[in-house]
């Protein structure tokens, strides 16, 4: 896992690039090894770890959330997951943010404290739909409710600022006119939430 994250940290992705990678003297033995690991050692391991992430995932999440590590403010945003071109499964997705095509995957994460991952779902293109976000969403809150949840005007629809504050989380999103046919009904609803529950009303 080590040499993984140590190869993905400098974009180096793919069974022979990783092989090539942990070859060097300075990263095996960094990473712990006794010797470079074999191109079927890399191989095995990545497979291996496909059957168990999920519970990897959610065993390092339940961590963070017993040492303190999750704060009152949780971050929803999309991202890219470039994939080699090999991968049969991935497919060409545009990017809205670089203005470009890449060849792989969307993934829609829900973030807290040091950008700590806490919810998360892999997409076929950066921009997910609002299915997607709800789920994620619901699963970032099953994990420990926050004060705040920020995201882009991609968030700003009325089922999710409906669920949080249903779930008594003040939800953060610029307005998007795409996703709202009354930008008073959000609008309005937060502020409400806002001045019932702030001691200070008058200064916001």
């Amino acid at each position: 896992m080590r040499g993984f994250l140590h190869c993905y940290y400098h974009d180096i992705y793919g069974i022979r690039p990783v092989e090539r990678e942990l070859r060097n003297t300075v990263v095996w033995l960094s990473c712990g090894f006794d010797r470079p690991p074999s191109r079927d050692a890399v191989d095995r391991f990545l497979t291996d770890l496909g059957h168990i992430v999920d519970d990897v995932f959610d065993r390092l999440v339940e961590q963070a959330a017993r040492r303190g590590l999750l704060d009152l403010t949780y971050c929803i945003d999309s991202t890219d997951v470039r994939a080699m071109p090999a991968d049969q499964d991935a497919s060409k997705c545009y990017d809205p943010t670089d203005d470009e095509y890449y060849h792989g995957y969307g993934c829609t994460i829900v973030s807290t404290g040091q950008k700590i991952p806490i919810a998360a779902e892999f997409t076929e293109s950066k921009q997910a739909p609002e299915e997607t976000a709800m789920r994620v969403t619901r699963d970032a809150l099953a994990i420990r409710q926050p004060i705040w949840m920020v995201g882009d005007s991609a968030y700003d629809t009325l089922d999710w600022h409906d669920h949080l504050l249903a779930a008594g989380v003040v939800p953060v999103a610029p307005y998007n006119a795409r996703n709202a046919d009354d930008p008073k009904d959000i609008e309005y609803r937060v502020e409400d939430r806002i001045e019932k529950h702030s001691a200070h009303p008058d200064t916001l």
